[in-house]
């Protein structure tokens, strides 16, 4: 599985650090999404590159999670994970949790999309 992140935001590169210390196996591959070759090289190139600074991204496959849904699909591959904490997450908190997730992605102090525009 690739875990596909923002590397210019600082609160993407700290969940990223913390996510791999619990990543005991070394089952996640963690991309730069702004690393155009690295992503080039392990065949993710087909992937929205806007999409990939939007949101988290886990991908296996064809198959992509974004979002709060990668962190679901991550907390599978993570054993020592996420599961005695808040994965998984009840169906009924499901929502809340995405929401919460989604929040954090969009008021992000590190957006860097607009910082291209004219």
């Amino acid at each position: 599985m690739y875990l596909i992140y923002d590397g210019d935001c600082k609160f993407c590169r700290r969940t990223i650090a913390s996510l791999r210390t619990l990543d005991v196996l070394g089952r996640v591959t963690y991309l730069n999404a702004l690393a155009e070759a690295a992503l080039r090289s392990q065949a993710l190139h087909w992937l929205n590159p806007d999409d990939l600074l939007a949101d988290m991204h886990a991908v296996k496959g064809r198959k992509v999670w974004r979002g709060f849904a990668a962190y679901r699909a991550l907390a599978q591959r993570l054993p020592v994970s996420l599961a005695g904490h808040s994965f998984p997450v009840p169906l009924a908190a499901a929502a809340d949790w995405a929401r919460h997730v989604r929040h954090i992605a969009d008021t992000r102090a590190c957006d860097i999309r607009g910082s291209f525009a004219g």
